[in-house]
């Protein structure tokens, strides 16, 4: 998980360095590993880095090619880099082996198109100074945050809502509706937030910049999944737990007593992922005595053990919690499901231990049909009506803000990178 910021100017006006530092300041939990601040005239990009891929300083962003034209700011993993860098003219000169420069390229020769070759989750301002465009783009699901701000001279974007609002041209309100939709489902429905003229840029969408002002298109949807036959489950599910797990850093787990989870640590074992900086995290109540059940650690305990992980076991006593005032700082928006202040706790302690990117089954149920509001799912048939098709605009809201809402958030203040696996199949 890094962090991104920058400010594009339509008034002309030159861009203070400063500006775009102070937007770093207050994310730089996001990026332990390094900052960068690139200006020119009245563009500013910024970058917080937490490494995980290219470990070296040919990682460092903001990047820029060797002609000085082109730069990006990033955000994220894009699994299928090297396929993608495979795929580029042969001709291009790599300084390092990072999936950002890979994109960086990607850009510069095929332009927006781009990103729909790209698997992963992301976002990325891009510039272009000879044409004076620059480009915001988000995953397809939404996993990698995006906010902006605009103004009639301006438009500001961070990884987060704080950079936004320290900004002097930013008018801090409340935004009402979205606040009761908070109430209501769990959730603000996108591209609305908290905050008055503060939005996020929806999954799937890239965001055009120039001096004539915004647009932003889509470029993928998720109905598309409906007809998408790229094999057998099981094929699909180690290639995407494989993918997910490309890192130059020791990889950890979040791990339950349930079958998402553990599916994941078994696909892990057999693809040689588990080696000894490998942690497997499990919390719950600390034992009281009693005899022992087939409980959610008891089955964390057996799995652990069967394919050699080391199981990290986090007994939950109320002294030890995280604060309340700490969790809502790191939401930044209204928070409708306690577990916020477990998955904090959790991963402060996974970042302790050295773990920078921990894999989840968080949307198994979700997609698989766990809970008994998904009975309706074996009519799918139905989705190809009117109604259907509304139904699936809800569902689709539901898994780029509902299920990512309280992990993603929880996790970014320890710098840690999230995986979701079960998600990500589509």
């Amino acid at each position: 998980m890094c962090g991104i910021s920058g400010i594009y100017r339509f008034d002309g006006k030159n861009v203070e360095e400063h500006l775009i530092a102070g937007q770093l300041d207050v994310i730089k939990h996001r990026g332990p590993d390094g900052s960068g601040v690139w200006v020119k005239n009245h563009v500013g990009l910024g970058h917080v880095r937490l490494a995980v891929i290219e470990l070296s300083e040919y990682g460092a962003q903001p990047m820029k090619d060797r002609d000085n034209k082109y730069t990006i700011t990033y955000n994220g993993e894009t699994y299928n880099y090297e396929e993608l860098r495979a795929g580029l003219h042969r001709s291009i000169r790599y300084s390092g082996t990072s999936d950002t420069e890979v994109i960086l390229h990607g850009l510069i020769r095929k332009g927006a198109s781009f990103v729909k070759e790209m698997e992963g989750m992301f976002a990325f301002a891009f510039y272009d100074s000879d044409s004076d465009q620059m480009l915001l783009a988000r995953d397809p699901f939404g996993i990698k945050p995006l906010y902006y701000h605009k103004n009639n001279n301006r438009i500001i974007f961070a990884s987060e809502i704080k950079p936004l609002l320290l900004d002097p041209e930013t008018e801090v309100k409340p935004n009402e509706e979205a606040i009761k939709e908070h109430l209501v489902l769990g959730y603000a429905l996108e591209p609305k937030t908290a905050f008055e003229g503060i939005f996020k840029l929806p999954p799937a969408s890239i965001m055009t910049i120039n001096k004539s002002g915004i647009t932003i298109e889509k470029y993928w949807d998720i109905a598309a999944l409906l007809n998408k036959k790229d094999g057998s489950f099981d094929e699909q599910f180690n290639d995407s737990v494989v993918k997910h797990s490309i890192a130059d850093v020791p990889l950890g787990i979040f791990l339950s007593g349930g079958f998402d989870s553990n599916i994941i640590l078994q696909s892990l074992a057999s693809h040689n992922k588990i080696d000894e900086g490998f942690r497997a995290y499990n919390a719950g109540m600390d034992s009281t005595g009693k005899t022992e059940r087939l409980t959610e650690r008891n089955i964390a305990r057996i799995s652990s053990k069967k394919f050699n992980a080391k199981l990290v076991e986090i007994g939950l006593k109320e002294e030890k919690f995280i604060t309340f005032e700490d969790v809502i700082k790191t939401a930044e928006e209204p928070i409708c499901n306690p577990s916020n202040i477990l998955i904090e706790y959790i991963t402060k302690i996974a970042r302790d231990s050295g773990n920078k990117v921990l894999l989840s089954g968080h949307g198994g149920d979700e997609i698989f049909g766990g809970y008994r509001r998904h009975i309706a799912a074996r009519y799918l048939k139905f989705l190809k009506t009117p109604l259907g098709s509304m139904a699936l605009g809800i569902f689709k809201s539901r898994i780029s803000e509902n299920y990512y809402f309280r992990l993603k958030n929880a996790i970014r203040k320890h710098n840690i990178q999230p995986c979701f696996d079960l998600i990500a199949l589509g």
